[in-house]
């Protein structure tokens, strides 16, 4: 009777099988880690880009109002009321507060309910920017700034020119607004710059 001759087939030792499973450990850590990093990178970009979308949608109130307003008149400190009747006002340098008289608004109202005013100011809670929309004779204005969000008032504050009207002027009123400053989501803080240029749409001569 001949013998067969069977050949042993080796499998993986202990040692080898450790080590395939550090190794395969380690890959999945690293995995695991960049996956966590990537998801907390767009969790902050989100937030950021919601903190944008908020100072957008503040900028578009500013603009649709005095776009639609008249009467310019800015003063370089801040103020929480207006004269009513003020006389148009440019400012050559940045102001801390800008009021003007609302669309179909009436300046001669004693209330100040005509009047919308804008100001830049430190309440103990940082730089922010406060709207009244009746001039604020009687309700302190409000903050409007979106929360996370603090103003850098050496680079923001309103420019006007062109308000005079002694019934030949040709040159439309415009008002630039520049804010500037940081954004603050869980300790990462981001700078931001936003400028804008609006012309009052109401024709600016006296007929």
């Amino acid at each position: 009777m001949k013998e067969r001759n069977i050949k042993s087939k080796k499998g993986f030792t202990l040692i080898e099988i450790m080590i395939a499973v550090a190794i395969f450990a380690i890959i999945m850590v690293i995995g695991i880690s960049a996956l966590l990093n990537i998801n907390s990178v767009h969790k902050v970009s989100e937030n950021e880009r919601q903190l944008m979308d908020n100072l957008n949608f503040m900028m578009e109130d500013l603009s649709r109002n005095i776009r639609l307003g008249h009467a310019y008149h800015c003063e370089q400190d801040f103020h929480y009321v207006v004269s009513v009747g003020q006389e148009p006002a440019d400012c050559g340098n940045r102001s801390f507060s800008l009021s003007f008289v609302k669309v179909e608004g009436d300046d001669t109202d004693p209330t100040g309910a005509g009047y919308i005013l804008y100001s830049i100011a430190d309440n103990g809670d940082g730089w922010k920017l406060y709207k009244s929309d009746n001039g604020g004779v009687s309700v302190t204005p409000f903050s409007i700034t979106p929360k996370g969000i603090t103003i850098d008032p050496t680079k923001s504050g309103f420019i006007v020119h062109g308000t005079t009207n002694d019934g030949i002027d040709t040159i439309q009123p415009t008002v630039l607004i520049s804010l500037s400053g940081t954004m603050d989501y869980k300790g990462i803080v981001t700078p931001f710059s936003l400028e804008t240029e609006i012309t009052q749409r109401a024709n600016d001569i006296t007929p």
